[in-house]
């Protein structure tokens, strides 16, 4: 019988059980280490002080079990531990539980915390099975501590001012909040959730898993997952946002930001001026409000943008692109879709314009006055059509406006060119 055989009959074991959490690993080799599993628990809960001070290290580290960080300078630092075991009979259960216990352990401004113990052995004809105890840690610490924790399987989470964090978990939830220094989180499978932070960086990954991010002041911000949804809302600071596998939602972002999907929708609404990259390879791409340079493409889907002020390029390879706003230089183009492009008064032709479809009507509104370019139209297998001109519809169509200036190309391999003034 191999280890993964054995391994199925523990796991079909614990999940006949009574008990609500198993937590079963293999090492490979027949030995199955069990964690509060089997029909009878056994609990203990206690209190311990911290000797920690503000500005020193915590650091946490614990193989099972949940970590809760919470700053006040009001009370005494302290860690309340709960550990649970499970056992064939409580009396297993208890044995179990008696092996395990907290370790702490100064260093030089440091403090350090752990799960100390060793699992109960017990030997089968087949297979050795290990049990062990989980403990869940609530630490009460004082302001501007450093904080490292990590914990194989459970959920961490961090609130108050703390001098920095960085949390990870294979399996779990993490958040933070309220940090005031270099917040690092990251998580193998779980979402992940940071808020009111004011750092230098900021570094939030899942590999399964969500991200929001809400509420933060730093120089740069990374979000990554590589399957989940991203939000992020009010972020001042240099932002990069990535899914493989997901949709990519941002509002008030105040710098710099590149937000790419595999697979999925982007969307942003700002007002901040800054330099913009937002791409997906599958999914539509709609932006409200944003200032200063946009790039907005997908490979397969609608790109919309609407009262932009700045420079923008808008490209699809199939779908539709929609553009409103003051606009300076602009690429607005699709290989398969209709082109729509509707230039507000203040709008300026300060190099060449390009708007186009290869299959597709292309639509173009132009401001009336103040406006000037040289304009040149063209419709492969369709017709240019634009206001003002008086006789047959024509292929091409070439003319001023205004004082002329750069050139503003408009075209459709296949499809009928409007052109329009307001």
């Amino acid at each position: 019988m191999n280890a993964r055989r054995i391994t199925s009959i523990v796991l079909l074991a614990c999940l006949s059980s009574t008990s609500a959490s198993c937590v079963i690993h293999s090492d490979g080799s027949g030995t199955n280490f069990v964690f509060a599993s089997s029909s009878e628990k056994a609990e203990r809960k206690e209190t311990l002080p911290l000797e920690i001070t503000a500005g020193e290290q915590l650091s946490v580290e614990i193989p099972y079990g949940d970590i809760v960080v919470r700053v006040s300078d009001s009370e005494a630092a302290h860690v309340d531990a709960h550990w649970r075991a499970g056992g064939e009979d409580k009396a297993q259960a208890e044995l179990v539980l008696a092996r395990y216990k907290l370790g702490l352990e100064r260093g030089d401004g440091s403090l350090s915390v752990t799960s100390v113990g060793e699992p109960l052995e017990i030997k089968g004809l087949m297979s050795t099975k290990r049990i062990g105890a989980s403990v869940d840690l609530l630490l009460v610490v004082p302001s501007t501590v450093k904080l490292v924790a990590s914990s194989t399987s459970g959920n961490l989470s961090a609130a108050g001012a703390l001098g920095s964090c960085r949390l990870k978990s294979s399996y779990g939830d993490i958040s933070a909040t309220g940090v005031r220094g270099e917040t690092s989180l990251e998580t193998a499978s779980g979402n992940v959730r940071v808020g009111d932070i004011e750092a230098a960086n900021v570094v939030a990954t899942s590999q399964y898993g969500d991200l929001s991010a809400e509420n933060l002041q730093a120089s740069k911000v990374r979000l990554e997952t590589s399957s989940g949804n991203v939000k992020v809302r009010e972020v001042a600071g240099e932002l990069a946002v990535k899914s493989s596998y997901g949709d990519l939602e941002i509002e008030s972002s105040g710098g710099d930001l590149e937000a790419i999907t595999s697979s999925g929708n982007v969307s942003l609404r700002t007002q901040g001026k800054a330099k913009r990259r937002l791409v997906t390879s599958y999914g539509d791409v709609r932006v409200h409000g944003a200032v200063g340079e946009l790039s907005a493409s997908t490979s397969s889907g609608d790109v919309t943008v609407d009262e932009f002020d700045g420079s923008l390029r808008a490209e699809s390879s199939y779908g539709d692109v929609e553009v409103s706003g003051r606009l300076s230089d602009l690429s607005a183009v699709t290989t398969s879709g209709n082109v729509d492009v509707k230039a507000a008064p203040g709008s300026a032709v300060s190099s060449r314009w390009s708007v186009a479809s290869s299959y597709g009507d292309v639509r173009v509104a132009l401001p009336r006055e103040d406006f000037s370019c040289q304009l040149e139209a063209s419709a492969s297998s369709g017709e240019v059509h634009c206001e003002g001109e008086i006789g047959k519809a024509k292929h091409k169509l070439a003319r001023s406006l205004n004082a002329g200036g750069n050139p503003l190309e408009i075209r459709s391999s296949s499809g009928d060119v409007h052109i329009s003034f307001r």
